[in-house]
């Protein structure tokens, strides 16, 4: 099986996992004597499924990133296309061809600008769109990223059994966790209690009456059964909060309450794992989830019954009550968990690899980077500096962790921005905001940023109102994109914050 590269670089896209198959672009590239680009015939269309295969399902630009499965690697290698008609169909058909492929990932791979194939990387199982997390990476000066991403499973085909992915995803929490056990420790002291209904009471008054008919005297007897009724849980729905946010207005020193809000440890922040998973996980490290036990009472329920007797005997009232207890099961536990909170969107930690990433296709034209510089009341500060200094390329900047927002919500988007490229109207005309997720734009996307308000000291306050997209991944991102100007231009952004408006 082929080796794969994964570079780290803190100016460039980072990916996990097996990356992209280096060794097999190499060996292409060695047998046709260098690279051969642009050689693919036509725009690409993804094509119907084959018989046998599912419908097509959409990427966009990022490729499926999956981890290794206890000692089982799914990956069975790729398959490269560099000339003829662009389809999806012949990669199903190289799945088809190998006896254990149940799952492909069809995309296309530029260098730079350039076109380099259409790319079938073929799996053992099927992986959901949740492991799409390849967006591309750098190989020396090489900018290496993805388009036109789609995958399909194989429904003919059964997965080859292997240990994941719960047990391997609830192993990376609890290493997680380990690299940080106090922070660890204090975030999981902190979840919302688990509210469980331990048993609900339906008093039940069962009233039998014996009516006698006088044959020589009377006599009514009167017996009261009361019924009780418990009921045990027998299922847990589990509930995750969306992200509310509050506006930030300016920085401001750390408050020296007692009661600090612990962050999501930062290794975790960026999955979206389920909450009995992390839950599970504090189980491992001695902080269980707590529970809070509540008992419910319903209305009581009363039934009458009447029957007649003959009787010979004096009158006479009698009344007895029995009490019985009957347990069912079928009862319903609610487990709630916060919303993950993203780190402070400032540049103020030393290290900023837990919070943002940078990146530009022209190194010798951008210098990127976060520097000291005065703020709207000439105080210092610490805020992301771009310089365009050549007419060519773009540059990026990505937070790391995402927002879990609710669909169909209204959220307010705002930054500080200072730029030597200010045009009428208080727009920036070289800088473009979004809010994106895997499965596509969030709702917010502004192009350019327009509308800023003075701040003071030569920055500007730009806010956008948006409505999260529904049927959306809302595990939201924030995105910048610097565009190309014709002279050198330097923009400064500081004081990103996310906060709801409205449902």
């Amino acid at each position: 099986m082929a080796k794969r590269y994964v570079l780290l670089l803190a100016s460039a896209l980072c990916v996990r996992g097996q990356g992209i198959d280096f060794d097999a672009l190499d060996a292409l590239n060695a047998e046709t004597n260098g690279p051969h680009y642009n050689q693919l015939e036509g725009p690409f269309v993804a094509a119907a499924a084959l018989p046998g295969y599912s419908d097509s399902l959409s990427l966009g630009n990022i490729a499926i990133e999956v981890p290794t499965c206890g000692s089982a690697d799914t990956y069975l290698g790729v398959r490269i296309f560099t000339s003829g008609q662009f389809n999806t169909t012949r990669c199903l058909e190289a799945c088809s061809g190998v006896g254990a492929c149940q799952f492909v990932n069809v995309y296309n791979l530029r260098e730079n600008s350039n076109l380099v194939g259409q790319f079938c990387a073929l799996y053992s199982r099927a992986w959901d769109a949740s492991y799409a997390y390849n967006v591309g990476q750098y190989r020396g000066n090489s900018l290496f990223t993805i388009s036109d991403s789609y995958a399909f499973a194989n429904l003919l085909r059964p997965a080859t059994p292997a240990q994941c992915p719960d047990e391997e995803c609830k192993r990376e929490i609890v290493k997680c966790f380990n690299n940080g056990p106090a922070q660890a420790s204090a975030y999981c002291s902190q979840l919302t209690p688990f509210t469980t209904t331990v048993a609900t009471t339906t008093p039940t008054s069962t009233t039998s009456i014996a009516t006698t008919v006088i044959v020589a005297t009377q006599r009514t007897t009167q017996t009261i059964t009361v019924t009780a009724t418990q009921t045990v849980p027998s299922s847990t729905t589990t509930v995750s909060g969306y992200y509310t946010g509050n506006a930030q207005q300016a920085k401001r020193a750390p408050s020296s309450s007692s009661s600090i809000v612990v962050a999501t440890p930062s290794c975790i922040a960026t999955t979206n794992y389920p909450p009995d998973r992390i839950t599970s996980a504090c189980s491992c490290i001695g902080v269980p989830a707590k529970t809070v036990r509540v008992t419910q009472t319903a209305a009581a329920m009363t039934t009458t019954n009447t029957n007649t007797v003959r009787a010979t005997t004096t009158v006479t009232v009698a009344t007895t009550s029995v009490t019985t207890t009957v347990t069912v099961t079928g009862g319903v536990a609610t487990a709630t968990l916060p919303a993950a909170t993203p780190s402070p969107l400032d540049f103020e930690a030393a290290d900023q690899s837990g919070t943002w990433t940078w990146a530009t296709n022209n190194p010798q034209g951008w210098d990127l980077g976060v520097v000291s510089t005065p703020d709207r009341t000439n105080q210092p500060t610490r805020a992301f500096r771009v310089v365009d200094s050549q007419y060519l390329g773009f540059a990026v900047l990505t937070s790391v962790q995402g927002f879990n927002l609710q669909p169909g919500a209204t959220y307010q988007l705002s930054l500080l921005v200072q730029t030597t490229v200010l045009d009428a109207g208080n727009t920036a005309s070289r800088i473009y905001l979004s809010m994106f997720s895997s499965t596509g734009n969030c709702g917010a996307a502004f192009n350019p940023i327009s509308g800023g308000v003075p701040a003071g000291n030569g920055w500007y306050r730009f806010s956008f109102n948006f409505v999260v997209v529904q049927q959306q991944d809302t595990n939201c991102k924030i995105g910048v994109t610097y565009t190309r100007n014709q002279g050198t231009a330097t923009h400064y952004v500081d004081n990103f914050s996310v906060a709801k408006i409205s449902n």
